[in-house]
């Protein structure tokens, strides 16, 4: 019987003698086992309500953008630096940039203000291909230099020289008179009139003393 006392004493002296006081029930420390009590907030760890941790940072809550310099692309994060004006393209530097663009052309404006090629002498180039032009400025007749022709010559004016249409003279069989062309087949001797291209004298009348004949 004193045995017990003395041990009632002893745990009674321990509990008196630690000072210690337990949290109140669900607040942080207080034990939250074998039921979790814990407030708001908290969680059950350990046997005990503890303050719930914040999720650990993730990598794009720690990632810094890297656009110095730049003005257009990737920041490294997942996001842009920056988008380039209508007709510049963002080079790798992160640069907005003009980028000639000559796939379908072999003449004319590259798009950066530069050129994709000249054409030969006596092409022309429309629309990024180099054509033949027609040369028939001045002329009304012969060769266009691209296969074709300025024109053709008709009626009188039969001969095409230098682009021009000329007037052919025609005096086969004439003597004389008009060539067709505003000039002369000839002129007929003193006497002789011109008669359909053919130079006549006139006939006088002979019959002096004749009663017939010639």
């Amino acid at each position: 019987m004193k045995f017990c006392l003395l041990c009632v004493v002893s745990v009674f002296a321990a509990a008196c003698g630690s000072g210690t006081t337990e949290p109140a029930a669900g607040t942080a420390g207080a034990a939250c086992l074998p039921v979790s009590t814990c407030d708001a907030g908290l969680q059950c760890k350990d046997g005990r309500c503890a303050l719930i941790a914040p999720p650990p940072e993730t990598a794009k809550d720690t990632c810094k953008p890297s656009c110095e310099g730049k003005e257009c692309g990737p920041d490294g994060c997942g996001g842009s630096c920056g988008d380039c004006a209508g007709g510049l393209t963002c080079a790798p530097a992160g640069v907005c940039a003009c980028v000639p663009d000559c796939t379908a052309s072999i003449c004319g404006d590259d798009g950066c203000g530069g050129s994709c090629g000249e054409c030969p002498d006596g092409l022309q180039c429309l629309a990024g291909t180099c054509i033949c032009s027609p040369a028939c400025e001045g002329k009304e007749c012969g060769d266009d230099g691209c296969g074709g022709s300025c024109g053709a010559c008709v009626g009188k004016l039969a001969e095409c020289m230098e682009g021009a249409c000329l007037c052919d003279p025609d005096c086969a069989g004439a003597e004389c008179g008009d060539n067709g062309c505003g000039g002369s087949c000839g002129h007929c001797p003193a006497g002789a009139e011109c008669i359909e291209w053919l130079c006549e004298f006139p006939c006088t009348l002979d019959c002096s003393g004749k009663e017939c004949g010639d």
